[in-house]
């Protein structure tokens, strides 16, 4: 199971930096790359938990919680890319990463502040 996890991140982030060396780059192609990556980081944050390194870096315990909720907004911002359906021009586009990012932030200070880690 370590090995797949690894070599899991290791495909997902070679396909999000494929999509980012691209030369006729469009917005399809951050989507894709920011998809790839989150995941590709679940993928590492599960090896390094399951092979016990995560005692090395303490305080990046549980932010596969954040970043999984990233994963869902991009995947909806790539679906209306690729679909073509207008989104309008709302200035609180990104507001669909704001749990990923509040529960980031959260989740980091808990750790560094905690003395338990």
């Amino acid at each position: 199971m370590h090995y797949f996890c690894f070599a899991t991140f290791v495909v997902f982030f070679f396909f999000a930096v494929l999509q980012l060396v691209y030369k006729k780059k469009d917005l399809v192609n951050y989507y894709l790359a920011a998809i790839f990556f989150a995941t590709g980081y679940v993928f590492f944050y599960y090896w390094f938990f399951l092979t016990d390194y995560l005692r090395f870096l303490p305080w990046i315990s549980y932010t596969d919680i954040g970043v999984t909720f990233t994963i869902g907004p991009f995947l909806y911002f790539y679906f209306l890319t690729i679909t073509g359906l207008k989104r309008g021009r709302c200035p609180f586009f990104f507001f669909h990463l704001l749990p990923a990012l509040l529960s980031t932030c959260f989740i980091l200070l808990a750790n560094v502040f905690n003395p338990a880690v």
